[in-house]
């Protein structure tokens, strides 16, 4: 408030001379000019207006970089709301067969209730008759009516008895069902066996109610059977032994029942014991000169899990392996040299775990999977040839990699690596780009094919307007300070927008369809907010990230060659036509 009185005496001292008037007001002489301690007040008046503003300035930047920062909150509240929803679903659903269970009892009551007025009405009409006989002068007659009346009294009270009897099994079939409900909550841990669970309890219930429906027409066999003679009393005795056989016999079924869905779920977790049996090694090697034909000492071990043995690798550098796996490795035969658009020959297999059919790529080079499921692939290429060069990946005649040699080296050895999953009869082989002599000493692998345990994974999503544009001016020749807008002028630029579009769109759509978690990782986000997407890719990986190491990657995030930005080409410079809309096809279908 003083602040702002103060900014309204200071702007009407300033402005007063507007509002003089004629006749009132003089105008201001030479001699009345502003002494110079009010010009020093103004001044002060004003240096404090500045201050205050600049720190109210303050003020709001820190709020809004505290509202950044609650917006990168990594808050599970969808986990949470998601899995309370999963629960009020499961909850619900007992309702509602507890309220159909309720509903049936409740249909079952009034059968009786009807049944018991019938009988009743049959009683009435009974005692009347009795009533009439008894006016009889005969006594004989009236000896064998009172006969027949405490016989009649007697099939009541046995009547009764077995409706008290029935009610009784009906109480206990009530509480043996609340037992198999209490049994289900406990079950209920393991999800995956929910809904085979829930069907074997309804299949109980099935059997309670053709057991209710046994013993309802049993019932209606006594009632009928109220004006027979004595000799109803055996089958009486028989019908009240039966309906008690047949719902311990139910019992027991149930009982079976769910002793067989306890050995399922304990070899369920048997299986998972075996599937959760995983390997995992990295190691690093020293700086140092290593001699000639020596073992290269990756002596430093960075990550294991699931090996007990790492005195091999620590003191010799050598990998001793303890879990089998799936996996080929095979080679060319020798030095060849491979001309355009050919399929390279890897027919020499190295060595082979797990794999039945080898004869397709002993005869085509072509691999042909047996057993379904994720595959690590990796291939390398060993030439000296001073030409560009480059191979594809192939599954089933689609491309899904592709690895580029640059011309201006010597020896170089081109490698690809992939991840990808393959059905039964997917077949995987490399083809060659342009003519290029492979060395022999090098070979060419399609090595540890072996199935992926992972549980979570994770993929690098970038625009394809962005990614094929910075591929194709980094594998071309030389690097010079700028990209020149000529070499997308040319008809490989047409071929390779073509090929790499289809490769983008297959990897982004089999990675997001795989059955496990899948954390998307933008590229944008690498470049503008770093920290905070790392953070957010260990959180979801399970790993604990120390802020040293992501200091480190802070540092170590670019290199040192950046080319200078003579003309900023745009994407609808260089994706003209038909290219511009494969790629929002592929876009669109991702």
């Amino acid at each position: 408030m003083f602040l702002l009185k103060l900014v309204v005496v200071v702007f009407c001292f300033v402005s007063s001379g507007g509002f003089l008037l004629d006749g009132s007001t003089k105008s201001p002489q030479a001699q009345s000019v502003m002494s110079d301690s009010h010009f020093t007040t103004l001044l002060t008046f004003i240096f404090e207006e500045r201050k205050s503003r600049e720190k109210l300035e303050n003020v709001v930047q820190r709020l809004k970089q505290q509202l950044t920062s609650f917006g990168n909150c990594n808050c599970k509240g969808a986990e949470v709301t998601d899995a309370l929803k999963n629960n009020t679903d499961q909850l619900q659903n007992d309702l509602d067969l507890l309220r159909k269970d309720f509903s049936a009892l409740q249909l079952q009551c009034a059968q009786f209730d009807k049944r018991l007025s019938t009988s009743e009405a049959n009683t009435g009409r009974l005692k009347q008759d009795i009533t009439g006989l008894k006016l009889v002068n005969s006594v004989t007659d009236l000896h064998s009516v009172f006969n027949l009346e405490n016989k009649t009294n007697q099939l009541e009270i046995k009547v009764q008895n077995t409706e008290n009897t029935i009610q009784t099994i009906l109480s206990s079939a009530n509480v043996r069902s609340q037992d198999i409900i209490g049994l289900l909550n406990k079950i209920k841990a393991t999800d995956n066996m929910t809904l085979h669970l829930e069907n074997e309890i309804k299949k109980s219930n099935g059997k309670l109610s053709i057991a209710v429906a046994d013993i309802n027409s049993r019932k209606q066999d006594f009632i009928a059977l109220v004006s027979k003679t004595e000799d109803t009393n055996d089958k009486l005795k028989s019908l009240e032994s039966k309906p008690m056989s047949k719902y311990y016999s139910i019992e027991k079924d149930v009982m079976n029942n769910v002793q067989h869905l306890q050995n399922g779920l304990n070899d369920t977790s048997l299986k998972l014991n075996r599937i959760s049996n995983r390997a995992v090694l990295s190691a690093r090697a020293s700086g140092g000169t290593v001699a000639s034909f020596a073992v290269i000492p990756f002596k430093h071990v960075h990550t294991a899990h699931g090996l007990n043995d790492l005195t091999s690798i620590r003191t010799e550098g050598k990998f001793t392996c303890e879990k089998s796996g799936l996996y080929l490795s095979s080679r060319l035969p020798s030095s060849i040299t491979l001309s355009a658009k050919t399929i390279i020959l890897f027919k020499q297999v190295h060595n082979s775990h797990g794999i039945i059919d080898l004869i397709s790529i002993r005869n085509n080079g072509k691999f042909t999977c047996d057993k379904p499921g994720f595959y690590f692939i990796s291939v390398y290429v060993a030439t000296d040839a001073n030409v560009v060069g480059y191979y594809t990946v192939y599954k089933n005649n689609e491309p899904i990699a592709t690895a580029y040699r640059h011309p201006n080296s010597y020896i170089i050895i081109v490698a690809t690596i992939v991840t990808e999953r393959l059905r039964t009869n997917d077949t995987v082989y490399i083809q060659n780009g342009p003519e290029i002599y492979v060395r022999g000493i090098a070979t060419g692998s399609l090595a540890c094919r072996r199935k992926l345990k992972t549980s979570k994974l994770f993929a690098v999503g970038e625009d394809p307007f962005d990614t094929l544009r910075s591929v194709y001016s980094s594998k071309h020749p030389g690097h010079s300070e700028s990209v020149d807008s000529e070499i997308f002028n040319v008809r490989g630029w047409y071929e390779f927008v073509r090929d790499h579009t289809i490769l983008w769109e297959r990897y982004y759509t089999e990675w997001l369809e795989a059955e496990r978690p899948v954390f998307l990782l933008y590229y944008e986000d690498l470049k503008t907010n770093l920290p905070a997407t790392l953070k957010k890719l260990a959180h979801f990986l399970e790993w604990r990230v120390h802020k040293k190491d992501i200091d480190c990657t802070l540092v170590m995030s670019e290199g040192h060659f950046h080319r200078r930005q003579v003309h900023n080409i745009t994407n609808s410079e260089i994706f003209v036509g038909k290219l511009w809309h494969k790629l929002e096809d592929a876009e669109l279908i991702v």
